[in-house]
């Protein structure tokens, strides 16, 4: 089928849409935290698909670490003089 959006996607948009279900809970938690966010002083709001989208990214990062061994650090030489 072809892509009935009209309009051309952005290059400079490294975004793919993901689309799913998530628990009613969730939404509610990502809710309360994005209004905490947005209080005074801030100076812009923070929606709740901004705070599913960040809690997505550091979820990843730990399962990520749990199956894959971190990256070699370079060893440290040792200088003689």
């Amino acid at each position: 089928m072809a892509n009935s959006n009209p309009m051309p996607k952005d290059p400079s948009d490294r975004t793919e849409q993901v689309t799913f279900k998530v628990i009613p809970e969730w939404v509610e938690r990502a809710e309360r935290i994005a209004r905490a966010l947005s209080q005074p002083p801030a100076l812009t709001t923070i929606t709740r698909t901004e705070i599913l989208r960040a809690a997505l990214g550091k979820g990843l990062d730990v399962l990520e670490a749990t199956v894959a061994p971190p990256p070699a650090k370079p060893a440290h030489r040792v200088r003689r003089s």
